[in-house]
């Protein structure tokens, strides 16, 4: 949806419908996509692009961050992971 377009609706129990179009304040048009469209979107691009770097894993939980020795260089950290 774009933010052009972005309107609020209240409906009355007598079956009334008011809309109105909110204000845009930037003259750049932004757009909003669902949580699952953008996360569709995303898991498509890591797994096109990096899947040789990023590992995606589903039904797990975060149960520790590790830091390797050695500073800020590439391989620095790793997460631990549990299924939930």
């Amino acid at each position: 949806v774009g933010s052009r377009q972005m309107a609020t609706s209240l409906l009355y129990p007598s079956g009334k419908v008011k809309r109105t179009k909110l204000p845009s304040m930037s003259p750049v048009e932004s757009f909003w996509i669902s949580r699952q469209d953008f996360n569709s979107m995303l898991y498509e691009e890591v797994e096109r692009t990096h899947s040789d770097r990023i590992a995606v894993h589903f039904g797990s939980e975060v149960t520790g961050i590790h830091k390797s020795e050695g500073g800020l260089g590439e391989d620095t950290g790793h997460l631990l992971l549990g299924r939930v």
